[in-house]
């Protein structure tokens, strides 16, 4: 499963296994990467921004952090991610 996620402006591809993975984990995974890959940064733990919220890109509807991926995302799917 793969999702495109959207953070601060920028798109980041998210590949996620076989999706028994939280939206919670979807978040902070997202935030690490664009950090890692906008910013340069592989410290992440110098960072103090935090996901505040996962919503779906079509159609706003907010997603659970504690929800599997599995159960309410498709493969390719777009999400945003707030802090």
């Amino acid at each position: 499963m793969k999702i495109s996620v959207n953070i601060k402006g920028e798109w980041v591809h998210v590949p996620c296994k076989d999706g028994n993975l939280d939206v919670q984990w979807l978040g902070e995974e997202t935030l690490r990467r664009y950090h890692r890959l906008k910013l340069g940064d592989h410290e992440t733990k110098s960072h103090t921004d935090q996901v505040k919220e996962v919503r779906r890109a079509k159609g706003g509807a907010w997603l659970d952090p504690e929800d599997h991926l599995v159960d309410i995302l498709d493969d390719n799917d777009f999400v945003t991610v707030g802090e």
